[in-house]
């Protein structure tokens, strides 16, 4: 049955300009800054899983692909959006009916099929494995986002042979990379259009495109110190941009987004936050499981399931230690814990300590914590540069290793051949005493110099995430 819930968020079915009556496209439109999310070629039968953080962008990722869809001659009726968040689809069966239905009024040679965070509808999988077993979905495109990635991963698992496979896809709060690209200068922009580097590439080559933007330093770290102070998040970002608008309630929206999908899930947001504080408090640092449960007052087990399950929200990073005769990362005998984006640190530490936002950063960029959240940033964006869905987890790739004194993280690259990479946020940088790979890098707070010897690259933080590549799968 198509509800009149239904048509309405359906717009472009009844007007041309769609975007003036499209809640998301419109308040999209008012931001001061727009990110560029790229659209990769979709095609017909398959079904594409796109993953991602609450407010991290997935929904105005569809009306923008909609609009996209629409200015290519496509057919406004053969374009059909289910918010699940929006309407009450009780079940599987519930959701088939409303496609069937949508089908066989509105079938077109192509028809595009956009549900999002399907997950929200229980044994959603049910619902696209019937339909494709019956061929109703034959000649459909069908893009389905969750803010969960396991549950779509089980549900795409649960397909096997019906054009899921490949088919996954991030959409993460912009990376440093699209933030500058988004707020730098046209020269800033085509210099970086023209340079990147893959962690896969040899350190000689990663040099080379390092020493050929270091001209542009100064630009490039103006812009960086605004992104130590909003992460990713678009309206975390417009926000701060916007200064008439308070930070915070961008952050408490955030927040509260991520504590109700947790009580979706079965889980007591209360025990959620408490292990997020727990984080902030420890970000970096390495602590045990044992630790937090006894910081917070709840079991072992409790601990490592609501840092899974924060993990598979894309909300925290449980780097492990790294096994060097498996060439793998291992949770036991103690965790590095970071944030996916900055944005969650600023948004726990804010509410939890009753602060102003302004407070939380200037108490945070010191002279001090600084090097921590650059840290944090930086593991976060390797983890998102290095992951293919399924095939490469964070687990297989990156790990810390510990000396006497300092933590360092280690990079497997998909040869099988390792970069240590060292995180040292401050003006004079030496050379480690000890190498445990062969190449390393070390990322500086504004030094730049190349060993072709001793295969050791210092760079400056900022210039390093400019470059850095988002991993193929991500928009």
């Amino acid at each position: 049955m198509i509800s009149k819930t239904i048509v309405e968020q359906n717009p472009w079915w009844r007007v041309k300009d769609f975007e003036r009556f499209d809640y998301d496209l419109e308040k999209y439109q008012k931001m001061i800054v727009h990110f560029s999310r790229k659209i990769p070629p979709l095609a017909k039968g398959r079904t594409y899983f796109i993953k991602g953080p609450r407010r991290s962008g997935k929904t105005i990722w569809l009306k923008l692909y909609i609009k996209h869809l629409i200015e290519n001659g496509e057919d406004p009726l053969s374009i059909l959006y289910l918010s699940c968040d929006r309407i009450p689809i009780v079940n599987y069966v519930q959701l088939m009916n409303i496609i069937r239905e949508y089908l066989n009024i509105y079938k077109r040679e192509s028809n595009f099929i956009l549900i999002d965070e399907i997950t929200r509808v229980n044994k959603w999988s049910y619902a696209l494995k019937g339909l494709k077993d019956s061929g109703v979905l034959e000649n459909c495109i069908t893009v389905v986002t969750g803010s969960i990635p396991l549950l779509l991963t089980r549900g795409a698992e649960l397909m096997p042979g019906r054009g899921v496979e490949g088919g996954e896809y991030y959409l993460t709060p912009v990376s440093f990379r699209k933030y500058i690209e988004a707020l730098a200068n046209e020269k800033i922009r085509r210099i970086l259009k023209e340079k990147s580097f893959s962690l896969d590439e040899s350190i000689e080559k990663i040099a080379k495109k390092i020493s050929e933007t270091l001209p542009y330093i100064t630009e490039i770290d103006e812009i960086f110190y605004k992104y130590l102070q909003t992460g990713g998040f678009p309206e975390v970002v417009d926000a701060f941009l916007r200064k008439e608008k308070p930070v915070e309630e961008a952050l408490e929206i955030l927040l509260n987004y991520i504590l109700g999908d947790i009580a979706k899930e079965n889980r007591d947001p209360d025990i959620a936050k408490a292990v997020l504080i727990e984080i902030s408090k420890n970000l970096s640092s390495i602590v045990t499981y044992a630790t937090l449960a006894k910081k917070i007052g709840i079991s072992l087990d409790t601990v490592k399931d609501y840092i899974k399950i924060l993990e598979e929200m894309l909300v925290v990073i449980p780097l492990g230690k790294f096994i060097f005769s498996s060439k793998t990362s291992t949770l036991k005998g103690g965790i590095k814990a970071y944030f996916t984006d900055i944005g969650f640190y600023y948004a726990i530490k804010t509410f939890s300590e009753g602060k102003l936002y302004s407070q939380v950063v200037n108490e945070t960029l010191t002279v001090e914590k600084t090097p921590i959240i650059v840290e944090n940033i930086v593991v976060s964006h390797i983890v998102q540069h290095g992951r293919i869905p399924k095939l490469r987890e964070p687990n297989t790739f990156i790990g810390y290793i510990k000396n006497k004194k300092e933590t360092d993280i280690l990079y497997k690259r998909q040869d099988g051949t390792l970069v240590e990479i060292e995180v040292k946020y401050r003006y004079k940088v030496k050379l480690p005493p000890v190498k445990r790979a062969k190449e390393v890098i070390i990322i500086s707070r504004d030094s730049f110099s190349y060993d072709k010897n001793k295969k050791v690259l210092i760079v400056p933080v900022s210039v390093f995430l400019a470059l850095l590549k988002d991993c193929e799968k991500s928009l």
